[in-house]
């Protein structure tokens, strides 16, 4: 019976795993952050409650927080791995999340921390619906 459910897990991890890598992925989420900005957080809130209905979609979701040294290079490093990280250090301010078509790297959308979390399910499932024509 435990090696059922071991196999049940390493199945679900495989299958997750897959929906993120590259040639899987529509869209690549890059979230503009610092803990110490209370927009950000209620942005921060509201995209976790968004957690369960992505997970497998093919979104990567990134926190970008260039006010933290140890959590920038952290981003910055899986930033580089989708080829995103110049784009990324362009962009200025923070309490958005800007969503960018994985294959084009071009932007689709900004999520606001002030859109409702009905808005930011809108927008999201705009982009990947937009990434699936390209």
């Amino acid at each position: 019976m435990h090696y059922r459910a071991y196999f049940l897990f390493i199945a679900i991890i495989l299958v997750a795993g897959s929906c993120h890598s590259q040639e899987n992925t529509d869209v690549i989420s890059i979230g503009f952050h610092s803990d110490n900005c209370a927009d950000c957080n209620t942005l921060k809130s509201k995209m976790k409650k968004m957690n369960r209905k992505y997970f497998t979609s093919p979104i990567v979701f990134i926190k970008y927080d260039k006010t933290n040294a140890k959590t920038k290079a952290k981003a910055e490093t899986k930033l580089a791995e989708w080829g995103m990280l110049e784009i990324a250090s362009r962009v200025e301010g923070l309490k958005k999340v800007i969503l960018y078509n994985a294959h084009t790297h071009k932007k689709v959308v900004q999520l606001e921390y002030d859109d409702s979390v009905e808005e930011l399910e809108k927008k999201i499932d705009m982009a990947l619906a937009q990434a699936k024509l390209n």
